[in-house]
């Protein structure tokens, strides 16, 4: 944690309420050992002012596994993210800054950098489509 940060918008689903009653989760899914996963926590993560996403974290009574899954928005955001990040290193890979008075070579390893920062990005685009696949909705 950083100090004097403020803490993001977190939903903690009580203990009690999550085991006990036999309300239906409009948020559950299938865990790994087919059972069912209620949602114990929402985290919305914000930029600022504007929503980029929430995450919900999830506990399986069968197997005691915990898993969290991202939604539509925070997928689409990271896949915007790395595409935007993608973009901008090609085009300073290609063209790069301060080629008219020969700093080309150094420039470029500053695109090849945001390159490795967009792939990471694509990296975890893909783990968070792999999480959804994984644990399907509860029907």
């Amino acid at each position: 944690m950083v100090p004097g940060a403020s803490q993001p918008n977190r939903r903690v689903f009580p203990a009690a309420q999550m085991l006990d009653q036999p309300y239906r989760d409009p948020h559950a899914r299938v865990c790994a050992c087919r059972g069912a996963a209620q949602c114990t926590a929402i985290a919305h993560k914000r930029l600022g002012s504007i929503s980029i996403g929430s995450r919900y974290e999830y506990h399986c009574r069968q197997c005691t596994k915990a898993f969290a899954v991202h939604d539509d928005r925070a997928l689409i955001f990271s896949f915007v993210l790395a595409s935007a990040l993608c973009a901008v290193s090609a085009l300073i890979i290609l063209n790069p800054p301060g080629s008219a008075v020969g700093a080309e070579q150094s420039n470029r390893w500053f695109g090849v950098a945001l390159l490795v920062f967009a792939a990471i990005g694509y990296v975890s685009f893909a783990f968070r489509i792999r999480a959804r696949l994984s644990f399907p909705k509860l029907n």
